[in-house]
C-alpha cells in the first residue's frame, strides 16, 4: 500500500473519531481474524480549538458581562474565571481521561468572585470527559463528592 494511501486512511480514520465525539477509533480489515490497528487520538487534540462557556443553573456564567471560559492548547489549559484569567497543565491520562494540574491566576480583586473561587477550586485533578452533542462533561472520581463541571462552546467574538 503506498505512503499516501496509509496517511489518507489514517486522516480519515483520525477525523471520523473527532467528528463523532469519540476518542478512539478502530479499524478492521474485511477478514474478522487479521489484527485490529487501533488508532487513539489524544483527548487534549480533540479539545483544541474550541472556547467552552461554563455553564452553571442551565446557562452560560458570566460576570459583568464576560463568560466564565476555558480554552485548551497544546500547553495545557487556560481561561478567564469570572475576574481574573487563569492558566495551568492539562495531561490524558487514559483514553477520555484527563489531569489539570495546579492553576495560576491574575491577582485581580472584584465584587464578585463566587464562580471564580468555584471554578479554579474544582478545575484541578483528575476528570473523566465526555462529550454530548455539544456539551462538554469534566467528570470527577466519583467516590469525590465534587460537582460535575458542565461547558458548551462559545461563539469567538
Amino acid at each position: 500500500m503506498s505512503r499516501f494511501r496509509i496517511t489518507a486512511a489514517i486522516t480519515v480514520i483520525a477525523m471520523t473519531g473527532v467528528l463523532s465525539g469519540c476518542f478512539n477509533s478502530s479499524y478492521r480489515t474485511a477478514d474478522d481474524s487479521a489484527a485490529v490497528e487501533t488508532i487513539e487520538i489524544p483527548v487534549l487534540q480533540s479539545l483544541t480549538g474550541t472556547s467552552w462557556g461554563l455553564v452553571l443553573d442551565d446557562r452560560l456564567a458570566q460576570v459583568e458581562g464576560s463568560t466564565v471560559s476555558m480554552v485548551f492548547d497544546s500547553k495545557g489549559i487556560h481561561g478567564f474565571a469570572g475576574c481574573n484569567g487563569y492558566a495551568g497543565s492539562a495531561t490524558s491520562r487514559a483514553e477520555n481521561q484527563i489531569e489539570i494540574g495546579s492553576l495560576i491566576a491574575t491577582k485581580k480583586l472584584c465584587a464578585e468572585m463566587d464562580i471564580e473561587t468555584f471554578l479554579l477550586a474544582e478545575l484541578p485533578g483528575h476528570h473523566d470527559i465526555v462529550i454530548d452533542r455539544d456539551t462538554l462533561y469534566l467528570n470527577p472520581p466519583i467516590d469525590s463528592g465534587r460537582p460535575t463541571l458542565r461547558f458548551v462552546p462559545i461563539p469567538e467574538t
